[in-house]
């Protein structure tokens, strides 16, 4: 797997809105990630808090509900064999 900083994903469009955000969190995947995709949250002490399995193939809009989660900063992990994509969510009350 190669991890890419972000001034090397110019080919791979990820939109995570709003962040920060409230109740829930939209995810616009391109097709180049969304073959056999893993979407995670993971808490500043490193406990994952959701993880999700895309299997599309297509460009997808993945809409997660963070109302359960405690306010405070997250980190979305976006990877399939190829990419890990890693950014910060704020989650707000």
């Amino acid at each position: 797997m190669l991890i890419i900083p972000d001034s090397h994903t110019e080919n791979i469009a990820i939109e995570i809105y709003p962040n920060p955000a409230e109740s829930q969190v939209n995810i616009k995947l391109s097709q180049a990630i969304t073959t056999h995709t893993t979407i995670e949250l993971v808490d500043i002490s490193g406990k994952a808090v959701y993880a999700e399995k895309i299997e599309t193939g297509e460009p997808s809009l993945q809409t997660i509900n963070l109302s359960a989660l405690a306010e405070g900063i997250y980190l979305m992990k976006i990877s399939n064999a190829e990419y890990c994509i890693t950014k910060k969510l704020i989650k707000t009350e």
